[in-house]
């Protein structure tokens, strides 16, 4: 499943990127501006363009998420891949921190534990 899922251990985080060459998961406290903890996906855990790992003794209420991807930047193609830059996760059911429309600051949070059907 993409997005983030909590299992009985822990939150497994998936997520495609077309062209990236490294995926990195941000980990931020509640409302926090800058993240607590940058884990870059291992190689291993990567098959073709998706990334999948499971983060273990993390709780969903405990933190917010987003991720960094690099590649190339290649303007002609398509491709303006800037690891500084911190991306939501298209899969989140919410997003928090945002205040007033047009604040810069977005990290996806996990509301539910239950899987959608």
């Amino acid at each position: 499943m993409y997005g983030a899922c909590v299992a009985s251990n822990g939150v497994s985080f998936t997520i495609n990127s077309h062209g990236a060459t490294r995926c990195t998961l941000l980990l931020f406290k509640p409302q926090a501006p800058k993240p607590y903890a940058r884990i870059p996906f291992p190689d291993s855990y990567r098959i073709g363009d998706t990334y999948s790992m499971l983060v273990f003794d993390i709780k969903p209420d405990e933190f917010e998420y987003a991720f960094s991807f690099d590649g190339p930047y290649e303007p002609a193609k398509g491709l303006l891949f800037n690891e500084e830059n911190v991306l939501l996760d298209p899969y989140s059911r919410a997003v928090t921190g945002q205040r007033k429309w047009g604040e810069s600051r977005r990290v996806a949070r996990i509301l539910s534990t239950e899987p959608e059907l």
